[in-house]
């Protein structure tokens, strides 16, 4: 009873020493739970790159979509040893002339369906809902975790891709696409991705 009393008649005191050790716990919490977060992150991240070797044309500057392979290339790459499989891929920026004055994470893109860089990685993707686009498809597209969230999209919605900019030049092109499914999150690349069937990879 004296501790209460002593406690009670020190109310400032009490209250900063009571306010002090709640925002330390709670500061605890907070940065032990970003830690995690941010393990985790890159955790996926090593994992994902570390499962293929990406080849593109020295021609280009590096920048997507700026030079592409010949097909014929694919052959020559699956003869060299150690080799398992390779699959080509084009990949484009889903929200071409979008600036971000600060991003942690990747941008929205565009990408064909292939099959094989999933099932030979030892990060494994899987669907929330819906399927993969189908190989004979036109027009349909499998969305990441965040690119649906951000663009509100479900299995049976629409989605023109790319995202025409409110500054779009008059020749700008962009197709209507059905979302036949969504992909879990993975907190790495897959969760920008826009996976288009095959036949639709002419996106301009």
């Amino acid at each position: 009873m004296e501790l209460l009393r002593n406690l009670w008649r020190r109310k400032l005191r009490t209250t900063l020493t009571v306010t002090g050790i709640v925002m330390g716990i709670f500061a605890l919490t907070t940065m032990g739970a970003l830690a995690e977060h941010f393990n985790m992150l890159l955790g996926g991240g090593v994992t994902y790159y570390s499962s293929s070797i990406q080849i593109g044309s020295d021609a280009g500057s590096g920048a997507v979509g700026s030079s592409f392979m010949s097909l014929s290339s694919l052959s020559s790459i699956k003869q060299i040893k150690g080799v398992v499989a390779a699959a080509p891929v084009v990949e484009l920026a889903a929200k071409p002339g979008a600036v971000s004055a600060v991003s942690f994470g990747v941008a929205d893109y565009i990408m064909n369906y292939d099959p094989t860089p999933f099932e030979h990685s030892a990060f494994k993707v899987t669907l929330a809902s819906g399927r993969w686009p189908a190989a004979t498809a036109s027009n349909e597209v499998t969305l990441g975790s965040s690119i649906a969230s951000e663009f509100k999209k479900h299995v049976g919605d629409t989605i023109d891709l790319p995202v025409r900019p409110s500054d779009a030049a008059a020749d700008f092109v962009n197709h209507q696409f059905t979302v036949v499914g969504i992909l879990n999150q993975t907190l790495t690349e897959p969760d920008s991705g826009a996976y288009i069937d095959r036949k639709s990879t002419r996106l301009n």
